[in-house]
């Protein structure tokens, strides 16, 4: 149950000599290798926005919507076709596609985002 007083002498100058090599270490390596520095916060964005009104009356006159009726055989998919060709035009100039809404049967609206240009 009790140690020897050899014993106990021995354990301190392994605990003194435990604690000089840590103390060496950090004077002649800086900080201990482990630690590393918090990374940085984010940094937030800045966004702007376009709403972009997509009008089937506008249009369905146009020759490009008119031979996207005959290559694809329906209306339905040459509307496709016309809002496709709208979001790649602007996909182009940066802009993302947030929200979509469908004001009436012919008429929608694109809700458009990209970083802010300073």
């Amino acid at each position: 149950m009790f140690q020897r007083p050899e014993r106990r002498l021995f354990l301190a100058a392994a605990l003194l000599g435990a604690a000089a090599a840590g103390l060496f270490a950090i004077l002649a390596f800086g900080a201990a290798p482990f630690a590393t520095a918090a990374p940085p916060p984010p940094a937030t964005t800045a966004f702007e926005y376009r709403v972009l009104v997509v009008d089937f009356d506008e249009y369905r006159d146009a020759e490009v919507y008119k031979q996207a009726e005959r290559d694809l055989g329906s209306p339905f998919r040459a509307t496709l076709r016309m809002h496709e060709l709208a979001l790649n035009r602007v996909g182009a100039e940066g802009w993302e596609l947030v929200e979509t809404v469908q004001k009436t049967p012919a008429q929608a609206l694109f809700y458009l985002k990209r970083a802010a240009t300073k």
